[in-house]
This record gives structure tokens, sequence and C-alpha cells, in this order.
């Protein structure tokens, strides 16, 4: 009988941990299915990475076969727990955001606390209860300071603190290595040395395989596979120039992962319960991207049969006609109707309440205008509402054309200052379609930059909510509302 080679043995006894940890974490949290089922899993050794444990970079996750088996023999739910917490890495994308951070170390344990805490939260038998009272006191520090914890806002906190105590926080929460992050792409990174913590999570002054020599028993080379280039004299690891828009791509698709997850997770709610319920939110926030107001008014828009020649088209009959009475000669004839978006009544409500500034309203409403009435010709009328509410109801203008919008936005000022209440425009809304001043009625939009109080019942219409500020705010509003985050730092 042939004796197997042991690295061989090794390497395949890896692959069976990494296939294990996936398949036990997608029974107890199916939601990760298409997370886990996306990324190649390859061996340190045969990716010639300089992986001690578990590394990723969205595209292939590499392991330390030889490391992951000491941790598997330990306890085999470590070594899920740390593939649950290199997965939330990755449908939050936190590699790819490394190359903009300023404070690469803030980042890299920004990323760790945020990824661990979804973890604790996910319950089960994954958890980690000898580090846990640590990481809970940790988690308090940052809820008493964030809105929620993602890695965004707890990067905001550390970033000002000075590498000794961000290193320190960071041992209570490490799992994997960065080492292929994004910030390799533009910036050479350092392999992981002496200081780290273990991806058993005991805080050990480690490296992650365990070994405190700071020596990789991996074989480098000065090209390596996977598109990563390492010089183990500096001990640098750099990306090749097609592998970067290779990991473009792969930011792509995580963020559908992203919207995967979060479908999932919604149609099972009530299975889940609530320890999903922060997965949830920081899903929403990171998802939130700002848009271009023309854009998102497009989707009130319905397409419509009017009456107006279509240049684009022509009778086939006459043409066919002018074939057999001429032979080569076809004969043209324009259609006399079009099929074109239509968007004829339509209101948009203003916050008054002097939280909203004057230049981002004018901006606001000067890009509704422009959209609706591309989508207005000369043949249709168009009924536009805008009306300013702060508590109340402050004013009410109906545009019918370019010159009654130009008139009011010569004039347009913001009128009000008290409190927000968002109900006074809806029931405005209602008595309209009662006096049949709003027959086709698609949808309402309402600019706001903050809370209201909103209509206990949903209308039997569209009704999108645009907030401006920053997207990593999170907005409440009821099941039934569109919700729109536009960057103001970019108006």
């Amino acid at each position: 009988m042939k004796k197997q080679d042991p690295q061989a043995l090794l390497r395949s006894i890896g692959a069976k941990i990494i296939a294990y940890a996936k398949n036990d974490l997608c029974m107890s949290a199916r939601f990760l299915s298409s997370a886990a089922g996306y990324a190649d899993d390859v061996d340190a050794e045969d990716a010639r990475l300089p992986v001690n444990f578990l590394a990723t970079n969205g595209t292939i996750n590499v392991y330390n076969s030889r490391r992951l088996l000491e941790v598997y023999e330990k306890d085999p739910k470590l070594a899920t727990r740390a593939m649950a917490h290199l997965l939330f890495h990755c449908i939050y994308r936190h590699f790819s955001k490394a190359a903009t951070a300023e404070n690469s170390t803030a980042w890299n344990v920004a990323c760790d606390v945020a990824a661990e805490y979804l973890v604790d939260k996910l319950g089960g038998d994954i958890q980690d209860e000898e580090g846990a009272p640590l990481r809970e006191n940790y988690y308090s520090f940052f809820s008493s300071k964030c809105p929620i914890l993602s890695a965004e806002y707890v990067y905001e906190e550390l970033k000002f603190l000075n590498k000794s105590e961000i290193e320190q926080i960071g041992k209570a929460f490490v799992r994997d290595e960065h080492i292929l992050w994004n910030s390799t792409a533009e910036e050479n990174t350092e392999i992981p040395k002496e200081g780290n913590a273990s991806p058993d999570g005991e805080g050990k002054d480690e490296v992650p395989d365990g070994r405190n020599d700071g020596d990789s028993e991996i074989p480098l080379q000065t090209q390596t596979q996977g598109g990563y280039s390492f010089d183990k004299g500096s001990g640098a690891l750099g990306l090749r120039g097609s592998d970067r828009e290779a990991l473009k791509a792969s930011d792509e698709d995580w963020k559908r992962i992203a919207e995967r997850v979060k479908l999932e997770i919604e149609n099972f709610a009530l299975e889940y319960g609530s320890q999903t319920a922060d997965l949830r939110r920081i899903i929403n926030v990171e998802l939130k991207t700002t848009y271009d107001y023309r854009e998102f008014l497009r989707k009130f828009m319905v397409l419509k049969e009017i009456m107006k020649e279509d240049v684009q088209q022509f009778d086939y009959i006459y043409y066919n006609l002018g074939l057999m009475m001429y032979g080569n000669m076809p004969l043209y004839d324009h259609l006399e109707y079009a099929v074109d978006y239509s968007l004829e009544d339509f209101v948009i409500a203003i916050d008054s309440s002097g939280s909203v500034f004057y230049d981002l309203a004018v901006n606001f409403l000067e890009e509704c205008y422009s959209i609706v009435a591309q989508a207005s010709s000369s043949r249709r009328r168009i009924n536009l509402h805008i009306i300013q509410c702060d508590a109340a109801i402050k004013e009410d203008v109906t545009i019918t054309g370019y010159d009654d919008f130009t008139r009011f936005i010569k004039k347009f000022t913001l009128k009000g200052g008290g409190g927000t209440d968002f109900r006074p425009v809806f029931a405005r809304v209602d008595e309209l379609r009662l006096e049949g001043k709003l027959p086709n009625l698609k949808g309402i939009i309402y600019f706001t930059d903050g809370r209201g109080k909103y209509p206990e019942k949903p209308p039997d219409y569209d009704a999108a909510f645009i907030f401006y500020g920053n997207k990593n705010n999170d907005y409440d509003v009821p099941p039934w509302a569109i919700k729109l985050i536009v960057d103001d730092r970019k108006k």
C-alpha cells in the first residue's frame, strides 16, 4: 500500500474542516448559504501565500491546514465561528474598504469588532464563552458611542486612540488575518508578526498559527499564485494590476450577496427572531447608497400610449405596400401615437421644520421638476403639487407647466420652523383626491432630514421619504414607505 504524503494528507484534512465549518454554519444560519458558497477555498501552501490561519480577499479564502487542524482539535465550533467571522467581513465588504482607511490598524480592529459582534448575536453553539465577558464590555462601550455597531462607526471611535491601545482592544476580537485585503492593492502590508491574538479567542501574544517565532513555514516565492507577489525580505504583499479588477468585480458580487442575505432574513424573520435584528439593521445601512433624484423619480413613472408622432416607428402596412407596388421603394408613414413614460399627477412635499437647508430644497425641487417636465410633453397636462409642511401645512402650490415652476422657484422660501409631522401632507393629499384634483396620483416624495410622525395606515399609493445626510444614519420608516438617503456632502 502506497504511503500517503503527510503534507497532502494535512491539506486534505484542512479542506474537510473548511467544508465542515461552512456546513455547520449554514445548518444554524441558512441565510449565510449564498455567502458561504461564493469564494473558493485554497490551502495557503498551494496558494503560496503567507497565511498563518485564515484570510480572505472576497474572491478566495486561504487557510493554513496545520493551524486549522489545531483549532479544530481544541473545539470544532471554533472553526465554525472563525468562518462566520470571515463571512461577515465579506458581506459588509470590509476588505474592499480597507484602502480608504487612513488608520489601517483602527480599521482592521473595527472590522473585527463588528464581525465578532454579529457572530455573538447569532447565538447557537458557536459561542466562545472564554472571551465573552471582555467582548461584552467593549460592546457596551461602543454601543454607548455608536448608533449601530458597524465597522464604520467603531472606526470613528478607534482612530483617535494610539496604536497600542487599538491593538490591545483588537486582541479580544481577532479571528482571521487581513493581509489579503484591498489595502494591499496600493500599499504593501506586512505579514502578521508577534503580538497578534490567536483565532481561538484567547488573546495570547502569539501569531495566529500558535508559534512565537514570527516565521512562516510556508514556502515563499517572489511571484505567488492568486495574483499576489510576495517579497520575503521585506515582508511585503502586493496585487498584480489585473487582479485588482477581479477584486472590484467580487466587491459588486458581495453587494448582491448582501441583498440576498437581507432578503432571506426578512423572509424568515419569525424563524430567526431577534438574533438577526442587529444583522438586519447593519445590512440595511450598508446597502444604502446615494442616488440621482432623477433616476429615482423615474420609478414612479408608467408607460402610456399617447397621441404623438413617433419618428422612430413606421406603419408596416404602407411599407409592404410600397415594396409590392414599386419593387424596391417602401412607403414610410410614421405612427401617430407613441408609447412613452407618463407622470401626470404627482406630489412633492418639503419638510419646512427648519432642519432642511434652503439650497438643498431648491436643488431637490429643480431636479424633480426636470424629470416631471420631461415626462409631460406639450400635448399632455402636468399636475404637480408642491407642499411645504412642518407640523402643519404651510403652502400648497400647483404647477401646471414650466412658466408656473419658474415663477414659483424664483419666489421660493421655506415656510415653517416648527416640529416635524408627516401626517398633514397625507391628509391634504386625501382631500385633493376626494375633490378630483389628483385623479391619477402615482405617488408622493417627501424631502426631509429627520424623524417625524408617520400615518398609522399605509396610503394606497407609493410614498418615498428622501433623507439627506450620512448614509450610515439609520432612519426608521414604516414598512410601507420607500426610504432613500442622499448624501448632502455631494450637493
